[in-house]
C-alpha cells in the first residue's frame, strides 16, 4: 500500500474467449420403425486472453497490473454420435450414443448415453435414461492468478467433474417426444 493510505476498491477483470466449429450429418426418420441418427465432428479453442487488476486506494493512488495465466489456452476435438430406433408401431424406442472429447490438457473423455422410451398414449412418454457428463474446469478456473491478497485465484491442480445420471421420467401433455 502507498504510505498513509488504505485499500478502498479492488477490481479484477477476466477475459476468456472461445471459438470453434462443428460439422453435423443427420439421417431423418423414414417411418415409425426406422432409426434416426446424427453425427458431429467439432473443434474448439478456449483462451484466457486477458486479465488485469486495478487497486484503488483512499489516497487516490491506483495500481494496475496484468494478472498471471494470460495466454493459456485449450483445444478440444470432439465426435458426437446419437441415434434412436423406434419399434412396435412406434410406441417403443431406444436412444443411444455418446461423445468422445480429446482435450489438450485433460486427454480423452468418453460420455455415453442410452435410454428406453415407451409411449403408452400419443401424449404420454415414460423414459428410463442413463448418461455420463463431463465438465473440464475453465482456463480461468485453472490459471487465474490474483495479486490483490484476497486469495481468489485459479488452481492448476483442479480436476474435471463427471457425473453418472440415471433418470426415470414421465412426460405428459402435448405430443410426447422420443428425445431424452
Amino acid at each position: 500500500l502507498p504510505p498513509g493510505s488504505f485499500l478502498a476498491q479492488v477490481k479484477n477483470h477476466l477475459g476468456e474467449n472461445a471459438q470453434g466449429m462443428a460439422l453435423t450429418w443427420r439421417q431423418p426418420h423414414q417411418s415409425e420403425k426406422s432409426t434416426q441418427w446424427a453425427a458431429s465432428l467439432g473443434y474448439d479453442v478456449e483462451q484466457f486472453d486477458e486479465g488485469n487488476l486495478m487497486l484503488h486506494y483512499a489516497s487516490g493512488a491506483v495500481t494496475d497490473a496484468v494478472l498471471g495465466g494470460v495466454g493459456k489456452d485449450r483445444e478440444i476435438a470432439s465426435l458426437v454420435v446419437d441415434a434412436d430406433t423406434r419399434f412396435a408401431d412406434g410406441r417403443w424406442g431406444v436412444v443411444y450414443g455418446g461423445r468422445i472429447d480429446q482435450y489438450s490438457d485433460f486427454g480423452s473423455q468418453i460420455s455415453p448415453r442410452t435410454g428406453l422410451i415407451f409411449l403408452p398414449t400419443p401424449d404420454t412418454a415414460v423414459k428410463l435414461l442413463y448418461g455420463r457428463a463431463f465438465r473440464a474446469p475453465t482456463v480461468a478456473e485453472l490459471y487465474f492468478v490474483s495479486i490483490d491478497g484476497t486469495g481468489y485465484g485459479g488452481n492448476p491442480n483442479l480436476g474435471p467433474e463427471t457425473i453418472d445420471a440415471l433418470e426415470l421420467a414421465l412426460e405428459s401433455g402435448g405430443q410426447a417426444r422420443y428425445g431424452a
